[in-house]
């Protein structure tokens, strides 16, 4: 799987500051200094999603949350060449599992009303 820049640099601005939230890491991106708003949040969803980053959602007030990431510590060694290496952790799941297909009823007729 291929990384992006954008990733990459969110990345890197965690290694520098540690813990923070996207809108800090929003500020300090490339985008941000040339007057574009970057969508820092959805960077670190990606990166959350390729296991780069973790993230803990600490309630503030009664609402509202705030994210915080931090960078896993072998992110750089996870990227070779601008790809992700993936590892196989789905070795013991069945075989439909592993493909993602799931049957499911699409319809109100379907399910026997």
């Amino acid at each position: 799987m291929r990384v992006g820049a954008r990733i990459l640099e969110v990345c890197e601005i965690l290694e520098k500051l540690g813990p923070v939230g996207s809108g800090d890491i929003g500020k300090l991106m490339a985008l941000a200094k040339t007057g574009e708003k970057p969508n820092a949040y959805r960077y670190c969803q990606r990166a959350v999603g390729m296991r780069l980053i973790t993230v803990i959602k600490s309630p503030i007030g009664n609402s509202s949350h705030y994210n915080v990431y931090t960078v896993q510590p072998d992110w750089r060694e996870r990227i070779k060449g601008g790809n992700l290496v993936v590892k196989q952790e789905r070795s013991n799941l069945s075989p439909i599992a592993k493909r993602g297909v799931f049957s499911f009823a699409s319809s109100i007729f379907q399910v026997g009303a």
